[in-house]
């Protein structure tokens, strides 16, 4: 009797953990946070890492995005990526990228890769 009880409270143990998954219940790893960092990787690759690979500048290598000044908020980078301005206010090589190119949302999810990913990973 024993023996069996045994046995049945192991297989419910193993429906349990096959419920709940690989991730510990209380994780720090959240699924839906690494797709928001998955979407923020795919849109810089797409729209950025040509001219930005890792967050460099193959144009200009002494002016990183990495440390960049327009990456202090969300808002200055996202102002700053619809209409690039050189520190003189004339026009850069810099595309400027409209709503209709990157979404605000989308932009958002550049901003939290660059911030998140690329300057946690950078080592100067």
């Amino acid at each position: 009797m024993k023996k069996s009880a045994f046995y049945f409270f192991c297989i419910v143990i193993m429906i349990a953990i096959g419920y709940v998954g690989v991730y510990p219940v209380f994780s720090e790893n959240n699924p839906a946070e690494s797709n928001k960092s998955a979407d923020g990787e795919r849109l810089y690759a797409k729209h950025c890492a040509s001219c930005h690979p890792n967050g460099g500048d193959i144009i200009n290598p002494s002016i990183p995005v990495i440390g960049s000044p327009m990456l202090k908020s969300q808002e200055i980078f996202t102002k700053f990526n619809r209409n690039p301005l050189r520190p003189d206010g004339s026009k850069g090589i810099m595309p400027a990228f409209s709503k209709e190119n990157i979404s605000d949302q989308d932009m958002m999810q550049i901003y939290q890769y660059i911030i998140e990913v690329l300057s946690a990973n950078h080592t100067p």
